[in-house]
């Protein structure tokens, strides 16, 4: 029995060998632009991978990522999908970024161009049509997603500063310099402005109905607002500054963070429940149902998880090395998404285990957004670049790598006969 199990493991160990030897070959070709040998050697590296009965018995996670992310550095090669570039009469000829994949993520599309400013957030609209862009400039941009600019929204009294979408997708609302919030329907056209006293708007958010809207000073007032300009509630229990607001998913309650902690609210304006941390929370988010709260700690750096009575902690995210400027759920709350000032984007579980790295930004990534089906991830950065990432298991990039060589696996002549069947019953 003994022998047996050393003869396993020296199995594995071998299997192991020709993986990484796989994605070595690979990258090197990748390097010397010969894409289509570089495209075999990953591929035969995720089918050892996957027969490998070791694999499955005592499974190597960071060899699964390695071989992942080699697989999606192949996959896009020569396949982007569309590119979104921004006005050429705003920035002259567009000069596109190179894009990259990592551990998961294929990338589709890029905004860039050279800059009039860095692009501080991005958003879709709810139903994954359009995205709207805050530049440096102060203007927030909206393109459908074939890279057609649709219109441009700039306040009348300063620079614009945040962007959401309504939940139905007909309206904006923004907050500028002036202190001032705005109301826009999607070509442009102002609705309603808020403003509230002595106090310059920070940030404002729809309800999940799109009736109401709630609305953060700097100062520590918020308040709750229909879409005309009709202000319904006021929320003044914190003290000292309040640094987020939100509503829960299903609009019955709202979540404000303060000095003193987190406070949950009905929409009339009365306290449900207050708790609070060891430690400076920085930001937090509710999963999409409204079971778990997300904060940040810029204290420690780490991502928390919790109940909604911020009593039960339910898992840690440590990974960025330095400050997360935003959190994400997926739409169905398995998955978060987190960048930062140290240039990654990172993809977990809410385990708080890491599933992906993306090494590709110039500076900080300051904004992450699902699409509304969850199968595309938007980021945005300070390198001025919009990119758009296919969120896909290994098998569904290994079927997409399969249709892209399997003529030149069968044809050419000099492809290795071991190769040639890599792709038999891959997408067929």
């Amino acid at each position: 029995t003994g022998l047996a199990v050393f003869s396993g493991l020296q199995m594995r160990q071998a299997e192991i060998q020709q993986i990484r030897t796989s994605v070595a070959v690979s990258k090197t070709a990748l390097a010397n632009n010969q894409t289509l040998d570089a495209d075999v050697a990953s591929i035969r590296a995720v089918r050892i991978l996957q027969k490998s009965f070791w694999q499955t018995v005592m499974p190597d996670h960071k060899l699964k990522i390695s071989v992942l992310g080699q697989l999606q550095q192949t996959t896009v090669t020569g396949q982007e999908q569309n590119r979104l570039e921004l006005h050429p009469g705003l920035i002259g000829n567009s000069t596109p970024y190179n894009y990259s994949e990592f551990n998961g993520i294929l990338g589709v599309g890029v905004v860039s161009g050279p800059l009039s400013g860095p692009l501080y957030s991005i958003t879709f609209s709810p139903d994954g049509s359009q995205l709207a862009a805050l530049r440096g400039d102060g203007t927030v941009r909206l393109w459908d997603t074939s890279g057609k600019q649709l219109a441009v929204f700039k306040s009348p009294q300063g620079r614009i500063a945040s962007i959401t979408f309504s939940p139905d997708g007909s309206q904006l609302a923004t907050h500028g310099e002036d202190g001032t919030a705005h109301l826009w329907d999607t070509a442009g056209k102002q609705i309603a402005t808020f403003d509230i006293q002595d106090d310059p708007i920070g940030s404002i958010s729809f309800s999940p109905d799109g009736s109401q809207l709630i609305i953060r000073g700097l100062f520590g007032a918020v308040r709750l607002w229909d879409t005309t300009g009709k202000q319904i509630a006021a929320f003044d229990d914190h003290q000292g500054q309040i640094t987020s607001i939100t509503f829960n998913p299903n609009g019955s309650q709202i979540a404000t963070h303060g000095d003193d902690g987190i406070r949950l609210w009905d929409t009339t304006g009365k306290q449900i429940a207050a708790f609070g941390h060891q430690g400076q929370i920085d930001s937090f988010t509710f999963n999409p149902n409204g079971s778990q709260i997300a904060t940040y700690y810029e204290e420690d750096g780490t991502l928390r998880l919790w109940n909604t009575t911020g009593k039960q902690q339910l898992a840690a995210f440590d990974g960025h090395q330095g400050l997360i400027f935003s959190t994400t759920f997926s739409p169905d709350g398995s998955q978060m998404a987190t960048g930062g000032t140290d240039g990654t984007v990172r993809l977990w579980d809410t385990t708080g285990k890491q599933l992906a790295a993306f090494e590709g930004y110039q500076g900080s990534v300051f904004s992450i957004a699902f699409s509304p089906d969850g199968t595309q991830l938007a980021t945005s950065g300070m390198d001025g670049t919009v990119r758009l990432w296919l969120v896909g298991s290994m098998n569904e990039l290994l079927s997409r790598q399969c249709d892209w060589v399997r003529d030149y696996l069968t044809n050419n002549v000099d492809v290795d006969e071991s190769d040639r069947k890599l792709c038999d019953g891959i997408g067929q």
